[in-house]
């Protein structure tokens, strides 16, 4: 193969969007806004606030584009878990609008769109 043409795809590779958080700046904001420690949520404990921090960064690690298994190595999960709490989320939201108002809807759009306002901020 020329070197033409490897130069032609390595610079296809590295053009990705600047603006593009990682996982691990996402799971850091997150963290940041719950008031929990990062390294408690990639632990294994199952407190009920390390699992609603965990539930909330894969939710909006999904809703920002991440792989699945880029989110499930940061906190240790398998990616068969990570899809288990997705699935979980995303009942726990249409219930939260069918019979509570929506407040959990409506707490997961503030935060991302806190989080857009963030993320790009900091880049």
């Amino acid at each position: 193969m020329s070197t033409l043409i490897k130069e032609r795809r390595t610079r296809r590779r590295k053009a990705i969007c600047i603006n593009t958080p990682t996982p691990g700046q996402l799971l850091n904001e997150v963290c940041h806004i719950l008031d929990l420690n990062p390294n408690d949520v990639k632990s294994g404990r199952r407190f009920t606030r390390l699992v609603k921090g965990k539930s909330m960064f894969l939710y909006l690690g999904r809703s920002f584009g991440f792989q699945i298994a880029d989110m499930g190595r940061l906190v240790k999960m398998n990616h068969s878990s990570v899809l288990y709490h997705l699935n979980g989320y995303d009942d726990l939201l249409d219930k939260s609008k069918m019979y509570y108002d929506g407040n959990l809807a409506q707490e997961v759009r503030l935060m991302k769109d806190k989080l857009r306002g963030r993320l790009i901020n900091c880049l």
